[in-house]
């Protein structure tokens, strides 16, 4: 199924916004110097990109479509700062486009039209296209490439090691990655021997396996009936996943069977009123935070972004009991 282009657009000025109080949180708390020019570092990142891009035989036109202006700067902003935690990433970044736009048989500036057209109709594309084909399409994998190294994530993933090295707790090594898209979390961990990427989209994962490193594997697995065998993983992540799931109660009770004993679980989940269709499973807290202490999970750390305050996305650093 096609999705018809068309004019309309989704300003991320917004998101280009929260990428900066996440940028100014780093250099407040020390991890990156406070004289870093941040806007001379895009500059040189995005020329980076392109003449990456171009050696991968694919080539930005000079003057990018209007309405896809904002998700293309958005998208260097964030490769930008996620370059330096992981400076090794843009080759990768690379082929992933590079397959992504092979497979699907479009242009490099489609990335950034179809990110913006999922935006803008968030309230209606997951019915044009229905369950099955809306996470296989290439609207919803744009969206996801550009959002995979989004400045969020960074900081979820940051403030975890931090955590960890506070309460002294081990490094994990094995980590699953439950709706992985394009393995952007996992790659933030570079000292664990075995990451496991599942998601529901099959495109998804046959692009990651291409481009996966040593320590990794990717699979197409419905989270409510994961592979694995029990306490298979040190730490399990799941990132603004369980709110697209029929059964997110259930898929909480799979993640705690394959986390070992005093082992770590992340969870992102919305505590707001997010326009997207396929948010088919929305509870509040109190619900929410019920679940785990059913289900025993003892919540190390609640951790919101800089520059937003609750009811927003929260993430929770759980332990096994």
């Amino acid at each position: 199924m096609t999705l018809r282009h068309n004019t309309s657009s989704y300003d991320r000025r917004e998101d280009i916004r929260k990428t900066s109080k996440v940028l100014e949180f780093f250099k407040e708390n020390g991890t990156l110097d406070e004289s870093f020019d941040f806007s001379q570092h895009t500059r040189i990142v995005t020329a980076k990109f392109l003449e990456n891009l171009e050696k991968g035989g694919f080539r930005l036109p000079k003057v990018m479509p209007e309405h896809s202006i904002s998700s293309y700067q958005y998208f260097t902003t964030n490769l930008a700062l996620y370059l330096k935690f992981n400076p090794f990433y843009i080759s990768r970044c690379v082929k992933l486009i590079t397959e992504f736009l092979n497979r699907f048989i479009l242009r490099p500036e489609d990335i950034f039209c179809y990110d913006c057209e999922c935006m803008a109709k968030r309230n209606s594309l997951f019915g044009e296209l229905d369950y099955e084909n809306y996470y296989s399409h290439p609207a919803y994998i744009s969206h996801l490439l550009v959002e995979s190294i989004a400045a969020r994530r960074v900081f979820f993933i940051k403030k975890i090691e931090d955590t960890l090295k506070k309460k002294e707790i081990s490094y994990p090594s094995r980590i699953l990655d439950i709706g992985c898209g394009m393995g952007g979390s996992l790659h933030l961990f570079h000292s664990a021997s075995r990451k496991v990427g599942i998601d529901i989209s099959y495109p998804m994962i046959e692009i990651s396996k291409k481009v996966a490193g040593p320590s990794e594997w990717y699979e197409s697995m419905d989270c409510t009936n994961i592979q694995y065998r029990d306490q298979s993983f040190d730490l399990v992540l799941c990132f603004d996943v369980l709110e697209h799931v029929t059964r997110p109660k259930h898929t909480l009770k799979e993640i705690r069977r394959l986390v070992k004993h005093n082992g770590l679980a992340v969870i992102v989940y919305p505590f707001s009123n997010y326009d997207w269709d396929s948010h088919i499973s929305l509870v509040d807290k109190e619900i929410f935070d019920s679940w785990l202490n059913e289900f025993e999970y003892l919540v190390v750390e609640e951790v919101i972004p800089p520059g937003e305050r609750f009811p927003c996305g929260i993430c929770y650093l759980l332990k096994t009991q």
